[in-house]
């Protein structure tokens, strides 16, 4: 993004797992932000507030449901989350708003060599009290390594001036084929899609977008190093056609 943000704080998780996979937690976190700007004049009107320092409390229950045969390679079973975080600014009410987030990860191994994953995630963010805008710093951001590959980090939506733009609601998906090649060397071919909507800024359409691609994988004892290209399959005037990215670990 074009601002940053320094964070500083706590946090205090209770867990317990139960039968059948389940784990239920909550947690509370104490946060000290303070966001500053990149490349722009912090002079600008407006701006003071949003750059000041601010303190809020946040207290997440959370419930998961783990049934994946292995954490750093799964070839069958499920993973699915879902978390509520309350938040409250303890100094200012730009804090002050509810984020439900959840996502649903699926394994199934089609062949001795081939597994076929699956992932879907949301995020919604509902401003309450006297609060009707939400940080910048707090809202979802859809591009890159971590969900739709097609795109820069962040950049699934951009203003005029190019700089990526957050929404207060989120949807991606991706589903690949990971197949052994030997060698301990995985392909995967695969095919993301993203949508932001209730952004921060016009932009020009809030449809969903898309992008496929093909992951090379050297699979170690502690998880793979990839080399990945995504294309995009509705690229806008002046976007690049696609992005190459590396990674490590699996990003679902």
């Amino acid at each position: 993004q074009d601002f940053g943000t320094d964070t500083a704080g706590a946090t205090l998780n209770v867990s317990r797992r139960w039968p059948r996979s389940l784990i239920s937690s909550l947690a509370w976190r104490y946060e000290r932000r303070q966001q500053f700007l990149r490349g722009q004049d912090a002079s600008q009107p407006g701006l003071e507030e949003a750059l000041a320092p601010r303190s809020n409390l946040v207290t997440t229950p959370a419930i998961v449901y783990d049934s994946r045969d292995s954490f750093i390679r799964p070839t069958r079973g499920w993973f699915s989350n879902l978390s509520v975080d309350l938040s409250s600014g303890l100094d200012n009410d730009l804090d002050d708003f509810t984020r439900y987030k959840a996502d649903l990860r699926i394994y199934h191994e089609l062949l001795p060599k081939l597994t076929l994953a699956a992932i879907v995630r949301m995020g919604y963010i509902v401003a309450f009290g006297e609060n009707s805008d939400i940080p910048e710093d707090q809202l979802f951001f859809l591009g890159g390594t971590l969900d739709v590959r097609g795109y820069k980090e962040n950049l699934l939506q951009f203003n005029a001036e190019d700089d990526p733009v957050g929404g207060r609601l989120a949807w991606s998906t991706s589903i690949e084929a990971r197949y052994d090649i030997g060698k301990n060397f995985e392909l995967a071919p695969f095919v993301d899609a993203g949508r932001l909507q209730l952004t921060s800024e016009d932009v020009q359409d809030e449809d969903w977008r898309w992008a496929v691609g093909l992951a090379v994988r050297y699979l170690t004892p502690i998880g793979p190093i990839g080399l990945l290209y995504s294309h995009k399959i509705d690229s806008r005037p002046g976007e690049s056609k696609g992005q190459i990215h590396f990674t490590i670990g699996y990003t679902f």
